[in-house]
C-alpha cells in the first residue's frame, strides 16, 4: 500500500493568531561568547525528546566556527530565555532553528570586528575555525577564542580607542510570507494478511519525505521512526473500548494494545531536500511526518490484500475483528 502525504509546519500567526488565541509563532535566541570563550545559547524552543537541544548547538556550533563541545543551550525556563512559542506543531528547527542562525551571524561579527582590531587587520581577512581566530586565506591561527573573550573581559583598557565589544546578539524569528512551510513525501507498507485469523503482520515500511534542509540525518530519522510506529499503532492495534454506560474500560497501559517491537518492521527512510524560502536556514518540520502517512499505507495495503475477496475496510484500527466482519467469517 502507498498513501502520499502532506504535512503543514512553521506555522506563522496567520494560522493561531489570527484566531485571537494566545499561542506565539515566532522564538528567539540569545547567545553569547563568555569569558573562558564558550558560547551560551539561550533559547525559547523547548526540549520534548526530539533533539531540539541539539540542533541548535549545531547551528550555532558551525555559525561560529565553535565545537559543539564548547556550546551550552539553556532551554525550558522562561524566565532565563527570550520570548517564544515552545515547542507544537513541527516548529523547532524551522522557527527556532532560524533566530539562532541569526543570533549567531550576528556574534559572529561582532567577534571578528573585536578580533580585527587587536590582531590590527581587517573582519573580511580573519575567519572563525576549531574555537579559534584565523587568516580566511590561509587557515593560519591568530588567536584563540579564549584568548580574545579573556581580553574583552579583563583587559578591554588594551583595547584600541572607540572599541566597544558586543559579545552578545539576540534575535527573534517569525515566519510571515506564508502560513506553513509543507514538509510532504509518501510512504509504502508491505503487509501480509492471515484470513483465517484476520492478523496483519508488517514486513517492511517505506518512507520518502521532503523537510527541507537537515540539521542532523540521525535525528531526523529517527523521528521519522518515531512518528511511523505512532501511525502504524493507529492503523493497526490502538483503540478505545467503552462499556455500555460509556465508561473507557482499556484505559491503562495493560489493557490498550500499543505496537512493541516484536511487532514492527524495518522502516527504511529517504530524503528529497527542497528548502523552505521563507528562511535562511530552510528547514522545514520533520516531527509528525512519520505518523501523517503511515496508518493510510497499512490501511491501502491491507485493502489491496483483501481486494480479491471482495472487501473494502474503510476504518482503523483494522484489528483481527473487523478484518473478520469485512470477510464475513464473523
Amino acid at each position: 500500500g502507498i498513501a502520499s502525504f502532506i504535512e503543514v509546519t512553521n506555522p506563522s500567526a496567520a494560522f493561531y493568531g489570527v484566531g485571537g488565541a494566545r499561542i506565539s509563532s515566532q522564538d528567539g535566541v540569545a547567545v553569547r561568547l563568555d569569558a573562558q570563550g564558550s558560547v551560551i545559547c539561550q533559547t525559547s524552543i523547548t526540549e520534548q525528546g526530539q533533539g531540539s537541544e541539539s540542533l541548535t548547538a549545531q547551528i550555532v556550533g558551525s555559525v561560529l566556527g565553535v565545537s559543539m563541545a564548547r556550546v551550552r543551550v539553556i532551554l525550558g525556563d522562561t524566565d532565563n530565555t527570550p520570548y517564544g512559542g515552545g515547542t507544537w506543531a513541527s516548529r523547532g528547527a524551522g522557527i527556532g532553528g532560524e533566530a539562532a542562525l541569526q543570533a549567531a551571524k550576528v556574534l559572529r561579527r561582532n567577534i571578528l570586528d573585536v578580533a580585527a582590531a587587536i590582531l590590527q587587520a581587517s573582519p573580511a581577512e580573519l575567519d572563525i575555525v576549531n574555537d579559534a581566530i584565523v587568516n580566511a586565506d590561509d587557515g593560519a591561527v591568530r588567536i584563540e577564542l579564549r584568548e580574545l573573550a579573556r581580553i574583552v573581559y579583563f583587559r578591554p583598557d588594551t583595547l584600541p580607542p572607540g572599541i566597544q565589544p558586543e559579545l552578545m546578539a539576540t534575535r527573534h524569528f517569525v515566519p510571515r510570507e506564508y502560513p506553513f512551510a509543507f514538509t510532504n513525501g509518501v510512504q509504502a507498507a508491505w503487509i501480509e494478511v492471515d484470513t483465517d485469523t484476520g492478523f496483519v503482520k508488517l514486513l517492511r515500511h517505506w518512507v520518502v519525505e521532503d523537510c527541507g534542509t537537515i540539521i542532523n540525518p540521525q535525528l531526523v530519522d529517527e523521528q521519522i521512526r518515531g512518528g511511523v510506529v505512532q501511525g502504524l499503532g493507529a492503523a493497526l492495534f490502538e483503540k478505545c473500548i467503552y462499556d455500555e454506560r460509556g465508561q473507557l474500560t482499556n484505559a491503562n497501559m495493560a489493557d490498550y494494545l500499543v505496537p512493541m517491537s516484536g511487532e514492527m518492521p524495518d522502516i527504511d527512510i529517504g530524503h528529497v531536500v527542497s528548502p523552505t524560502l521563507e528562511t535562511e536556514l530552510g528547514a522545514k518540520g520533520a516531527g509528525e511526518a512519520g505518523t501523517a502517512g503511515a496508518a493510510a499505507a497499512v490501511a491501502n495495503a491491507v485493502n489491496d490484500a483483501l481486494k480479491p475477496f471482495g472487501a473494502i475496510i474503510t476504518e482503523i484500527p483494522l484489528t483481527p475483528q473487523v478484518i473478520l466482519t469485512a470477510l464475513g467469517r464473523i
